[in-house]
């Protein structure tokens, strides 16, 4: 993910049209999926034990930089405690231009974090991980690339997935997921005339499941709404005999007028076709953020400058709006019974968790100087915080 500012939206409708299978109707009606939803106040905040860490270092900059982005998940092996990712730095003072940093891989948990440096330059999207190695989205100023470090240590030939990327007036977005040596990638292109203003749309690419299922996916474009689609955020649904499916959601936008914007959440079996329906349509709803865990999505957004946080499943959709702190970038990792957001707060990393249907908020960071967040991870009952320190490192946090 890119590390920005947060921008301010407004209020809070639920909303429950099912939309056409290529994304394109409005919704209409909050009748049938307001009837399924139980939207939940904040609750009492209750104290926090300690058990957070100091910052450990977890990538230097070794420069101080303009821009930063990177991602990072919890291994593809439940039994392995590691968290593993991509970051890149650029501009500033470092050897390479904004937004054209080298990927850096690193891996670890706790004090204890190992790095590499990869071939791969440009802008990290997204991370992935399975059995096989871990994969990084990035973007370039000639395009959408797959990378990927394989077990061995070794880093394979980037595939390009579009040849649009860094080059236009809004920088691309995207997630990926990975299974069995295959990825499924969806990520954000401008299209059409108008400009710096050009209509943004979902796009994809698959090899997962190829020749099972389906055959593989080059460039597919997946959605055709006269609003800007942005901020995918994509979760693998398992299936056995390369037939996984996945669940989508993103934020619907009317664009440069910045005063509408849906948050859209849509579902696909392993042949890459979206059925979508309208979350939240009222106000502005920006950047979620999305994990599965059995059979539950949970979700995290910004919705007017405050956290929500959302589980959707078949049987289910409930929902929880957070009146303070001021929240942004926020994502969204869960262990057990134990929901945790991370998220920025007026320059400081802070997190909301929930356990035994109890919230609770903790800040990670002193004030003083502005905190990115970057990733959320858990391995049992210990979650980890990635964190941007304004301009010269990654961080991990460790909570109990």
């Amino acid at each position: 993910m890119l590390i920005k500012p947060t921008s301010l939206i407004s209020s809070l409708l639920p909303v429950g049209t099912v939309l056409a299978l290529v994304l394109s109707a409005a919704p209409t009606s909050a009748a049938a999926f307001a009837a399924r939803s139980v939207g939940r106040p904040a609750g009492p905040t209750s104290p926090v034990a300690a058990g957070v860490s100091s910052p450990v270092t977890v990538v230097p900059a070794g420069c101080h930089f303009e821009e930063a982005s990177g991602d990072a998940v919890a291994s593809a092996v439940a039994t392995t405690n590691s968290t593993r990712g991509f970051v890149s730095f650029g501009g500033g003072t470092c050897a390479r231009p904004a937004f054209s940093g080298t990927l850096r891989y690193f891996a670890g948990h706790d004090a204890t974090w190992r790095r590499a440096t990869s071939p791969y330059t440009g802008r990290v999207l997204a991370v992935a991980d399975d059995t096989t190695g871990t994969y990084a989205l990035f973007s370039k100023q000639n395009g959408i690339w797959v990378g990927k470090r394989n077990t061995a240590g070794a880093f394979t030939t980037p595939v390009r997935l579009s040849t649009r990327g860094n080059g236009g007036a809004v920088l691309p977005q995207g997630d990926i997921v990975a299974q069995g040596g295959g990825y499924w990638a969806v990520w954000t292109e401008q299209v059409g005339p108008g400009g710096e203003f050009a209509q943004q749309e979902l796009f994809q690419a698959k090899t997962l499941g190829a020749g099972a299922c389906t055959g593989a996916i080059s460039r597919q474009r997946i959605t055709t709404h006269p609003r800007d689609d942005a901020d995918p955020s994509l979760v693998l649904v398992p299936a056995t005999a390369g037939r996984s499916g996945a669940h989508l959601a993103w934020d619907r936008s009317d664009g440069a007028r910045g005063e509408s914007s849906w948050l859209m959440y849509a579902s696909s079996g392993c042949n890459g076709r979206w059925t979508a329906r309208t979350l939240f349509q009222v106000g502005i709803h920006q950047d979620p953020d999305m994990t599965r865990t059995g059979s539950i999505d949970y979700l995290v957004w910004g919705h007017d400058a405050r956290l929500v946080e959302a589980e959707v499943s078949l049987a289910h959709f409930r929902s929880t709006a957070f009146a303070q702190p001021a929240a942004g970038n926020a994502h969204v990792s869960v262990s057990g019974s134990t929901v945790l957001a991370l998220f920025e707060s007026r320059g400081r990393l802070a997190t909301r968790e929930r356990q035994g249907g109890v919230w609770s908020l903790r800040y990670l960071t002193a004030p003083g100087a502005p905190q990115q967040a970057v990733a959320a991870t858990s391995f049992r009952s210990s979650f980890t915080a990635l964190g941007l320190n304004s301009s010269d490192r990654l961080y991990a946090i460790t909570m109990q």
